[in-house]
């Protein structure tokens, strides 16, 4: 078994997650790391998986507020395909690592599925880690964030069942390759999982969207906790990064000709 992070939802205060991904990539190594994210949270997960950098999410976040700005509901009932577009490029920039990482069992989604049995009740979590091109990743995450009103369509579909947002199942999506004991959970506001703030943030956050100035303050946050919660990631089993060693100078004996019939010994 390996060690694992998961994500959970939690709607535009997802640049926290951003704040932990690099705490844990300038202090453990992050190559064997199982990653899943449910709704947002896929977000953290596709970076820590991938290397999609934060600054290529917020730009894919500015070309979906284009989208919104056209619209008297702005970021509401949305369809899927004008939230596909605005980050297909980002994650077809990274294609061949997502690909790797879903071959590696390293990147799963949490989806809802509804009438798994016929019946609304009860709704079944599904971990979604197979993915053949970046579209059908960015379609997977746009279903395990099917939430109305966010979604004009409030359903979609994977392996032939009708899913929705990952959080009307379970709060985080657990990588079938990790065990529960060595299973970092994450969630941005205050006891909501291994890594979090001491202070929930106010709840309107939640479905607005931030300004540049807020994201960055967000990934700070994230940061200092993912700091301060330092021993977690070593109790999970994460491997941290090992020291640079400098193997010391070698020293050999050079003869130096001094006239005809004598040498030294040098030492470099």
């Amino acid at each position: 078994m390996v060690s694992g992070i998961s994500f959970a939802g939690c709607g535009f205060l997802y640049p926290y997650y951003f704040g932990v991904t690099k705490y844990l990539a300038e202090n453990f190594d992050t190559s064997k790391i199982a990653c899943a994210g449910i709704s947002a949270g896929c977000t953290a997960a596709a970076s820590l998986a991938c290397g999609v950098t934060e600054r290529e999410h917020w730009d894919a976040l500015q070309g979906a507020q284009q989208l919104w700005v056209k619209r008297w509901l702005g970021p509401f009932m949305i369809s899927t395909r004008n939230w596909i577009l605005p980050y297909l490029p980002t994650f077809e920039a990274h294609e061949k690592d997502l690909l790797a990482a879903s071959r590696e069992g390293r990147l799963s989604l949490g989806v809802t599925a509804i009438f798994p049995r016929g019946s609304w009740w009860p709704m079944t979590c599904r971990v979604v880690d197979t993915f053949r091109s970046a579209k059908e990743f960015v379609y997977s995450v746009t279903c395990s964030q099917r939430l109305f009103p966010f979604y004009r369509m409030p359903v979609g579909s994977i392996n032939g069942e009708l899913v929705v947002d990952g959080v009307f199942s379970t709060t985080f999506a657990k990588p079938k390759c990790v065990s529960l004991e060595q299973l970092v959970t994450v969630a941005p506001w205050a006891n909501g999982g291994d890594i979090c703030p001491r202070v929930s943030p106010w709840c309107w956050l939640y479905v607005t969207p931030p300004s540049r100035e807020s994201w960055e303050r967000a990934i700070q946050t994230g940061y200092e906790d993912a700091k301060r919660l330092h021993a977690v990631f070593e109790k999970k089993g994460f491997t941290a990064h090992q020291p640079m060693t400098i193997p010391p100078r070698s020293r050999k004996v050079v003869n130096i000709p001094r006239g005809n019939n004598a040498s030294a010994h040098h030492m470099v």
